[in-house]
């Protein structure tokens, strides 16, 4: 199931002309990695929007002395990076539609989207449009998320999908959903409050929106 230009700027209205840059990368990570139903992209594509600012953001944004929590401390050894404070964090920043954050998030990927360490020397790979759609297909999928966004009708029933929180927790480890993403058996009706990144799928029957 592949995605037209206008049902994508439907989701995700303020991607403008970012959302022609994207289109096709997203297109192939449907494909390679499995997000080939309704459900499975809607979840996906909630979250996307939700992490990129629909489609403006691929790299994090933040001071030093923001991403220095990347750079020393405990969240910085989680992330695999190293004790010292060498700018490690700051070099292995959020990047990418779904921020891969981290030394041993950007080996993992790394060796996943081209058999080789190269992202360790090329980080900013993860901002250009193709490895930035990959990387969020691989992140997606190897968490298990196609899995969760398709497991039963339980979840939309709930009103919110967990992948997304899910998806961080099996990340980090640190038991706290740092996202959420929704995705609903039906589109919505017009006068409830869409947060930001919302929008119909056209063509699916369904309704996505990011993160409250």
């Amino acid at each position: 199931m592949l995605m037209t230009l206008p049902q994508l700027l439907q989701v995700m209205p303020g991607a403008r002309a970012r959302a022609g840059l994207f289109l096709t990368a997203l297109n192939a990570a449907f494909v390679r990695y499995e997000i080939d139903r309704p459900l499975r992209i809607a979840a996906f594509l909630a979250q996307v929007g939700h992490e990129s600012a629909e489609l403006r953001h691929v790299r994090e944004l933040g001071s030093d002395a923001y991403l220095s929590k990347y750079d020393t401390g405990p969240l910085a050894a989680r992330l695999g990076n190293t004790p010292e404070a060498d700018g490690d964090g700051q070099a292995y920043r959020g990047r990418g539609l779904i921020q891969i954050t981290g030394c041993h998030n950007y080996l993992a990927c790394s060796r996943a989207l081209f058999g080789d360490e190269r992202l360790l020397h090329e980080p900013m790979l993860l901002e250009l449009p193709q490895w930035a759609a990959a990387s969020a297909g691989w992140f997606w999928q190897s968490n298990g998320l196609n899995e969760l966004a398709t497991r039963d009708n339980s979840l939309p029933s709930r009103g919110v999908s967990t992948a997304g929180s899910m998806a961080w927790r099996s990340a980090c480890g640190c038991g706290r959903g740092r996202r959420l993403c929704y995705a609903f058996p039906k589109c919505v009706p017009a006068d409830r409050r869409m947060p930001a990144g919302g929008g119909c799928l056209a063509g699916a029957g369904l309704a996505v929106r990011g993160a409250d």
